[in-house]
């Protein structure tokens, strides 16, 4: 039995060494070490069966723990891999700045190494006979940029730093991103590390990543995240259970943070997309041979970390000789790469020639780079297309429709004609009184669509808005009716929140940098809302953040609040008219 297994295994190996990119790397859990603290250094090596590992010197580090060797395989959606890990716990026993070299193993009959790793040690604080030191755990949130451009995605991470082992953590409560669309980032590297802080070890993990998306410029305070940790207590009485653990629970928030949002310096490129991020783009054009008949279409695929919605296909420079229709968007995609949201379209441009001959097509995008802080232009090589005569249009060689004027369009003359009497005559017929009363009318439509239209003029536009509150309300109401049909419930959800923060702001003049469920309350209060119709509106608030973080609700569920919602419209409509 034994000896199959080992075979499998061996087979395993192979087939994952054919399949996967052989790799061989080195990481550590630590950034910085407090000075007698320990931490670990694992070597990788993916897809390949190694030998000969030749680990590197660790001085002045002292090795308290390993090799550590561990083998695991993987099969998914029939792409093989393998890993290989030999993990050391190293003691730093004095601070500085330090490289661990490095290490070398033979795989596939080549030597590979990894690449050097740089480990900072840094001074503990001395801590006082009975003191307790710093905070034993807190949460941060960390932007990715500190400042932004409107529609740049800045990645917002939710860190916990302890000095404990938390076993269990929930959201209490989610932070209110005023002004800002936001999407939570599911697939990130959340693997703990160690850092030190103020001359303390902290172990960091990221518990939650969103991505923010800016809609305008200014500063933007984006409200604190509650969680309860649950975290083991030596001082409880332990019960004799193997599965039983003794925890302390306590509720932790982050502190308020805000960013800044810029405008684009500099004047755009006129064909300039709306895309803003890091981005790129594949083109293609078909056909490359057709005739005056036909249209060519060019496809281009733009993929990039910007807000999807900023991005608006523009023409690009066309031959003379082609009439462009307007780009169209054939799809859209959002997806996760490497931490952050990632925005495809694919968008068609279909032209049709005018003229014969061989053309130049060059498709070309731009956007702005928020690396350079600059413009940057995406193109492709020029493709060469082909065009020739069509039978539709005989003996127009070289000369354009447009060129042609309406001359090509005349009739042949007719040379003989013939006359007859009508047997009714004109005047008195239904055409007659017809043709009579249609200026009436339409002077008469016009006049009293010239009035609403000055009387709407003197409106104030917010009373506008103010109106319209209600009727878009229950647009997006009935949007959430379909996606509560299908038993979707992130969109379910997403429609709920749409209708419930949109309506309150166009009925209370609230902007969306200012929108917070604090003041949405008071603005309520201050127009004499009965208390329980406040507290049954901002129950639904509450319950739709929820449910748009911790997941997506059962069919029940949803169904109350689509319910709840729709009364709780209806009566502050009613109430504040």
């Amino acid at each position: 039995m034994r000896l199959i297994f080992s075979l499998v295994l061996v087979f395993l190996n192979g087939l994952a060494s054919a399949q996967g990119q052989v790799t061989f790397e080195a990481f550590t859990d630590a950034k910085e070490v407090v000075e007698g603290s320990t931490f670990e250094i694992t070597f990788s090596l993916k897809n390949a069966n190694g030998a000969n590992f030749q680990p590197p010197s660790f001085k002045p580090f002292k090795v308290v723990s390993g090799p550590n060797r561990s083998i695991s395989n993987s099969i998914i959606n029939g792409n093989v891999s393998s890993e290989m890990t030999i993990t050391y716990m190293l003691l730093a026993e004095k601070k500085g700045s330090f490289v661990i070299r490095s290490a070398k193993i033979k795989a596939n009959r080549n030597e590979l190494m990894s690449k050097p790793i740089k480990v900072q040690v840094v001074k503990g604080r001395k801590i006082a006979p009975g003191a307790t030191g710093g905070a034993e755990y807190f949460l941060r949130a960390e932007f990715s940029d500190s400042a932004a451009y409107v529609g740049q995605q800045v990645l917002l991470d939710y860190k916990i730093y302890t000095k404990k082992n938390i076993e269990s953590y929930n959201l209490v409560a989610e932070s209110d991103y005023n002004g800002i669309f936001s999407t939570e980032v599911r697939r990130y590297n959340n693997r703990p590390t160690r850092i030190a802080l103020n001359g303390e070890q902290y172990v960091v993990q990221t518990i939650r990543r969103v991505a923010l998306f800016p809609q305008q410029t200014g500063e933007y305070l984006i409200s604190p995240l509650r969680i309860r940790i649950g975290i083991e207590d030596p001082n409880a009485r332990r019960r004799r259970s193997f599965f039983f653990r003794n925890l302390k629970y306590d509720n932790v928030a982050s502190d308020g943070v805000i960013l800044k949002v810029i405008s684009l310096p500099g004047e755009a490129p006129d064909d300039f997309c709306g895309a803003i991020g890091r981005y790129e783009m594949n083109a293609s054009v078909t056909p490359t041979n057709l005739t005056t008949d036909d249209a060519v279409s060019v496809k281009m695929i733009i993929r990039g970390n910007g807000d999807g919605r900023q991005l608006i296909p523009k023409n690009f420079n066309w031959p003379e000789e082609f009439e462009v229709y307007d780009p169209k968007v054939s799809v859209e995609d959002a997806s996760e790469d490497g931490g952050e949201v990632i925005h495809a379209k694919e968008i068609e441009f279909v032209a049709l020639p005018t003229q014969q001959g061989t053309f130049q097509i060059k498709p070309t995008i731009s956007y702005f780079d928020v690396d350079s802080a600059d413009y940057v232009q995406l193109t492709v090589n020029p493709v060469d297309v082909t065009v020739r005569q069509g039978i539709n249009k005989p003996g127009r060689t070289n000369i354009s429709p447009r060129e042609a004027g309406e001359d090509a369009d005349l009739h042949p003359i007719k040379t003989e004609t013939s006359l007859r009497k009508f047997s009714k005559p004109f005047f008195g017929s239904p055409i007659f009184w017809l043709l009579f009363f249609l200026p009436i009318a339409i002077y008469g439509f016009l006049f009293y669509k010239k009035k609403k239209e000055a009387e709407e003029d003197n409106i104030d536009p917010l009373l506008k808005k103010r109106l319209k509150a209600q009727r878009v309300a229950q647009k997006k109401l009935e949007v959430a009716k379909g996606y509560l049909d299908k038993n979707d419930g992130k969109n379910f959800y997403d429609e709920i929140a749409n209708a419930t923060l949109g309506y309150v702001g166009d009925k209370l003049n609230i902007p969306l940098s200012k929108m917070s469920k604090s003041n949405v309350e008071e603005k309520l209060n201050s127009l004499k809302v009965e208390q329980s119709l406040i507290s049954r509106f901002m129950e639904i608030l509450k319950t739709t953040e929820m449910a748009r973080f911790a997941g997506m609700g059962n069919e029940s569920s949803m169904q109350k609040i689509y319910s709840e919602t729709s009364e709780v419209l209806v009566e502050i409509e009613s109430a504040i008219g």
